[in-house]
């Protein structure tokens, strides 16, 4: 949920294209067994399709007083796909304060940084098990010579 423009409400539901999406059927979402809303996607991107829509007072109160909301799309098969979101806490969290961007940008970039880090070793992990399988049996292990003092 985002607040755009002062006070408007808006739902943003992102679904991961890896599921290869009907991108005409669009997303239909609805709160436990009440009546379903149909939504068009906004923007598809290689990672995701989103959908986005103005929440009405009606709509955040069955999302405060109920337990689960549907996210359903439709996959390349013509097979409909639901994804259940829980609710619990969805009011306490929405009468709160509202995040701080600056600190979540700050912690989702270390978060970045770190995966980022971790790739780099597993690449270098993966680069020297290579090398060790294209070293012929027998031979020695090239040592890299050690720095120069200056």
């Amino acid at each position: 949920m985002r607040t755009v423009g002062g006070d408007a409400q808006h739902l943003v539901v992102n679904l991961p294209t890896s599921y290869s999406l009907v991108v005409p059927a669009g997303v239909e979402i609805k709160v436990d067994e009440g009546k379903p809303i149909q939504l068009q996607y906004s923007v598809c991107l290689p990672t995701n399709c989103q959908v986005q829509q103005v929440l009405s007072k009606e709509m955040v109160d069955q999302m405060r007083a109920g337990q689960r909301m549907f996210v359903a799309a439709v996959n390349a098969q013509q097979k409909t796909m639901a994804f259940p979101i829980p609710l619990k806490g969805f009011a306490k969290t929405f009468d709160g304060a509202p995040v701080n961007n600056a600190a979540y940008q700050e912690t989702r970039n270390q978060m970045l940084q770190a995966a980022r880090q971790h790739q780099l070793e597993l690449a270098k992990q993966a680069a020297e098990a290579q090398q060790q399988k294209q070293q012929p049996a027998g031979q020695p292990q090239a040592v890299p010579p050690a720095a120069a003092p200056q």
